[in-house]
């Protein structure tokens, strides 16, 4: 991804209905309907947008994986877990927490089940496992994207791997000794909000 790609491509088959209903409208001379559309594209591509971040170089610190709010933090003398829920208004791309020499990408087939209270039990399912973390990716509308391939060599802090739009993702911290400096309700963005430090 760069700054040249103003949108997400996972945005393109929508574009592509808002597009056709405007010709439609304009055709049919359905002047409301194409204001609609009009409207509905503008919106589209903001929930799409392309943000390009510079991520900070800073030792011992752990990255917001994804635009969202946190909804629940669970820390033992092992581990840290953080919940961060996604909305359609959020940015989607999935982004490393921590800088890894490697990376590991598990993918579980299942549905999207928004509604259901067996999602996170029945849902697709993407983990992606590093040095000191990991990360579980719960879509519940949109089907998410990952990086091409299972596993990947030496990937910096805050590289893109992913993308997902409405849903959850929650990121296990594996290292015992870690400070979070984040409450639940907090607005986290991708790359740039700390989240934590690694003693």
């Amino acid at each position: 991804m760069n700054g040249i790609q103003i949108v997400a491509k996972e945005s393109l088959n929508g574009i592509i209905a808002f597009f056709i209903w405007i010709l439609f409208c304009f055709f049919v001379d359905f002047s409301f309907g194409l204001f609609l559309g009009v409207v509905g594209i503008l919106l589209w591509c903001w929930a799409f947008r392309n943000p390009e971040r510079i991520a900070m170089q800073k030792d011992n610190i752990i990255l917001a994986p994804i635009d969202g709010e946190v909804i629940g933090i669970e820390k033992t003398e092992k581990s840290c877990l953080i919940t961060i829920k996604v909305r359609f208004f959020d940015a989607g791309f999935i982004r490393l927490p921590l800088e890894s020499k490697t990376i590991k990408i598990t993918q579980k087939s299942g549905l999207l089940l928004y509604f259901s209270d067996l999602w996170k039990k029945l849902n697709q399912q993407i983990k992606i496992k590093g040095a000191h973390f990991e990360m579980l990716i719960l879509p519940k509308v949109f089907a998410p994207s990952s990086i091409n391939g299972s596993n990947a060599l030496h990937v910096a802090i805050g590289q893109r791997v992913g993308f997902m739009k409405v849903g959850e993702l929650q990121l296990h911290i594996t290292k015992p000794q870690v400070d979070i400096c984040i409450n639940v309700g907090d607005k986290i963005i991708s790359g740039q909000s700390i989240i934590g430090y690694l003693k």
